[in-house]
């Protein structure tokens, strides 16, 4: 069985939930650590995880331990770091990863080894609610409502961005 891009795939059971995996990758992680994989979805199965964040965890979890090549019993911070250092993918994704492995070492109960590890923020800015919707903004969808309700809402939530959103909301659906 191929993948699209026409690299071979193994199947591996998970806990009952069967996982393609290429071939090659699979076969790049230690015996070892192929069975501390298998202990964690075990894991990750029992505390309820959904089975798609249990294939992303899969995933990445055999991406590094292919890349690393060493017992995850023998990794270090500095290993960690290296790993992170050399992935090419955005600081959203390191931060996804830095996630999966953050509750895989906890489930190896080697917690420790994630501190002052590539402190990485994401990308995400949130905007506060001032810079969303002005006074003058918020005067003027009173102004537009007739509904007394409508306007008390906006007027009392103001500057709450559940105001903008219901705003929107309104608008978009013509209530």
């Amino acid at each position: 069985m191929l993948n699209h891009l026409g690299k071979e795939l193994v199947e591996v059971n998970f806990s009952g939930m069967v996982l393609k995996i290429v071939k090659d990758d699979w076969k790049k992680v230690l015996p070892e650590n192929q069975n501390t994989i298998l202990k964690f979805d075990e894991y990750s199965k029992t505390i309820e995880l959904k089975n798609s964040t249990r294939r992303s965890d899969i995933n990445i979890l055999v991406r590094y331990a292919k890349t690393i090549r060493k017992s995850f019993k023998g990794i270090t911070k500095e290993d960690i770091n290296n790993y992170f250092n050399g992935l090419e993918v955005t600081k959203n994704t390191k931060v996804y990863y830095l996630i999966c492995l953050r509750k895989f070492f906890r489930f190896l109960k080697r917690e420790e080894i994630l501190e002052d590890v590539l402190k990485i923020k994401s990308e995400t800015k949130y905007k506060k609610a001032t810079e969303l919707i002005s006074e003058g903004e918020i005067q003027k969808l009173i102004d537009y409502y007739r509904d007394p309700c409508e306007k008390a809402l906006i007027a009392v939530s103001k500057l709450n961005e559940a105001c903008l959103l219901f705003c929107v909301f309104i608008e978009n659906n013509k209530f």
